[in-house]
């Protein structure tokens, strides 16, 4: 069965695509809602799947998926095969002229080094300097692909975290979010700029020198490598404990920062209540658990790799001690026996890389699959189809029955139902805690109603593009946020656009003009992290301005001036109202001489609509508005 607007429905079985054609004026819901729904009523066929390992094998796949296509790849892996295999081969043709000269005779090398010495020089330097050349070309490859791959992958990642609902940040954390930011990503760079490249002289060093090696005497190598196959279990074993190690040790750097960031952000109330020795025991057991995590995981890496390395080094030691004497009995050539004793440490140097490699690459991967998940987030609050130019807005807002609750278990709104006319003001007041922020929260659609609806223009807000949406609304809130930067940066962030003529009359009107004026650098002067160089009533005008300046339809004001003394808030509700003459207002307050003249004033408590009518009309009530007016004017 169709839902009304939606024409046709047709699905690919071989893409599994599904098309779906609808009138974008007679949609009643976004069509992503309407997919997701018919997906959920379909039956389930969950198949028996068992859990993945949180191993090497289990993280390999999010790492490959955010590395740089093989395309962008191939340059830097170019010059690390052309630089690492000059490297080899100017060891491998030291060791061969020096093996030649001696098997001839003794005296020729000394002839050699003679007669021949410049030449032998001469080929050196111009190998040395071609190698020299080769390598700062490597290098730099791998460092501009890094940087590059670095602030594209931060930009992606960064949308994915801003395009996220509200929820998300609420539980993921500020911790968490910065790490994903900075170290994460860091740590995928630092293993494309120095991981791919050490993989790539390792792979050469033992492709190359191992052939070279069961060329010369397999029967050495099969000795060397006799203690490996008792290291196979127990590496794996400690490659599952490093993974994990590194999983435990990103959830500590995550609680870590966050602790720090809480610690920073609220220092003038660590300071007031002389909590500072308190707040550093607190960081101090974050960072000492922090330290544990780190030392585990480099402990586990570090046995893992030295594990390996010492099975490897025990096979050549038996390997030499087998080989000696087999040289001395006659058994074996001098020259097999040189080139073994050359070539083996190679490996040997080549296998510890690779530990080395293993345990950059679970680092990586670890961070690779935080950043995977991120990236892979779907937001639940999704954009509607229908379009909401500004324009066009009139700024009605309907509130039919809605039910809300943050959690499943709990319910602050109880189906309040309020309509705001184009033009007019309402007004929304009542206790703490009743549930008048909530309001604002869902007509911005930061969540979405569990029950009833919100229209804007007799669209309901599911249907709306989310842009859209949003640009049609401004709002206040109590503590604005203002950014690190100057007082016209932060005005103008509703609309870059705007002249400094623009942002000096939205100051004017905000009642922030004279103050601003009076401060060095005027409009740029800088308001510093959080506005904190600025007083709490100056943040309030700036952000009263920087709303006015957007120029939305629908202006909303949570308790906008409740840093300003009476006489200001009145004098600052008059200039925004003559402003926004062709605003529709809603105004959450406290204060409630100031809402004295609104078209409509409803009252909430506990999440229900207790009143609702004009100020002389409530008063005569003798009701909870009452009670409030009585308790404000001492009466």
């Amino acid at each position: 069965m169709l839902n009304k607007g939606v024409v046709k429905v047709s699905a690919s079985p071989v893409s599994g695509r599904i098309l779906i054609l609808y009138g974008v004026g007679s949609l009643e819901a976004s069509v992503e809602a309407l997919l997701r729904e018919a997906l959920e009523r379909l039956p389930s066929q969950k198949t028996a799947e068992p859990p993945a390992k949180r191993g090497f094998n289990a993280l390999s796949g999010p790492l490959l998926e955010l590395l740089p296509a093989l395309e962008q790849l191939k340059r830097p892996l170019m010059w690390s095969v052309v630089s690492h295999g000059l490297s080899i081969a100017q060891g491998l043709f030291v060791v061969a002229t020096l093996n030649a000269a001696l098997e001839k005779n003794p005296k020729l090398l000394r002839r050699l080094l003679g007669s021949r010495f410049g030449i032998m020089s001469s080929m050196l330097m111009i190998s040395t300097g071609a190698n020299m050349y080769v390598q700062h070309q490597r290098k730099r490859a791998w460092r501009q692909l890094a940087r590059n791959y670095e602030h594209a992958l931060r930009a992606r990642v960064l949308a994915a975290i801003e395009a996220q609902d509200l929820a998300t940040f609420d539980q993921q954390g500020t911790g968490r979010l910065l790490s994903l930011m900075t170290k994460d990503t860091a740590r995928i760079t630092s293993f494309l700029e120095r991981g791919v490249d050490d993989a790539v002289k390792n792979a050469l060093t033992i492709l190359i020198s191992g052939s070279l090696l069961l060329t010369t005497s397999p029967v050495l190598v099969l000795i060397a490598c006799l203690p490996v196959p008792f290291m196979v279990l127990p590496l794996r074993k400690l490659g599952q404990r490093a993974s994990a190690a590194r999983t435990r040790q990103n959830e500590r750097s995550d609680l870590f920062t966050q602790h720090l960031e809480n610690s920073f952000s609220g220092i003038i109330d660590i300071k007031s209540f002389t909590a500072e020795q308190q707040d550093i025991r607190r960081l101090s057991e974050s960072a000492r658990q922090l330290a544990d995590a780190e030392l585990e995981a480099a402990e586990v890496s570090s046995l893992e790799a030295h594990l390996m390395q010492g099975a490897f080094a025990t096979g050549f030691v038996v390997m030499t001690v087998y080989g000696g004497l087999k040289t001395l009995k006659g058994r074996l050539s001098d020259k097999v026996f040189a080139r073994t004793m050359y070539l083996f440490p190679q490996v040997l140097g080549a296998l510890g890389g690779v530990s080395e490699v293993l345990g950059n690459y679970r680092a990586a991967a670890s961070s690779a699959e935080r950043l995977k998940e991120m990236l892979g987030s779907r937001p639940s609050i999704q954009s509607g189809p229908v379009r909401l130019p500004k324009g066009q807005v009139r700024g009605e807002v309907l509130f039919e029955n809605v039910v809300f609750g943050y959690e499943p278990s709990t319910t602050v709104i109880h189906g309040i139902s309020l309509h705001l006319r184009p033009g007019e003001t309402l007004a929304i007041v009542g206790p703490t805690g009743s549930g008048k922020s909530t309001l604002l929260r869902l007509l911005l659609r930061f969540h979405d109603v569990r029950d009833g609806s919100i229209r804007v223009d007799g669209h309901d807000l599911r249907t709306l593009d989310l842009q859209d949406l949003r640009s049609a609304i401004s709002i206040v809130g109590q503590e604005p946020y203002l950014f690190d930067g100057t007082v016209k940066d932060n005005v103008l962030l509703g609309h870059p656009q705007a002249s400094d003529e623009d942002v000096a009359e939205a100051l004017k009107s905000a009642g922030a003009l004279e103050f601003v004026n009076a401060l060095r650098g005027r409009m740029d002067a800088q308001v510093g992290e959080r506005g904190r160089k600025l007083s709490g009533g100056q943040r309030q005008r700036i952000a009263i301005a920087r709303a006015l300046l957007k120029k939305a339809p629908i202006l909303a004001l949570d308790e906008a001036t409740s840093h300003l003394d009476y006489e200001t808030e009145a004098a600052i509700q008059r200039s925004v109202r003559n402003a926004s003459s062709r605003m529709s207002m809603i105004v959450v307050a406290h204060r409630l001489s100031t809402i004295r003249r609104a078209d409509m004033i409803l009252v909430v408590d506990q999440g229900k609509v207790r009143e609702m009518g004009r100020h002389d009309e409530l008063l005569a009530h003798g009701g909870l508005y009452s009670f409030l007016w009585n308790l404000q004017s001492g009466e």
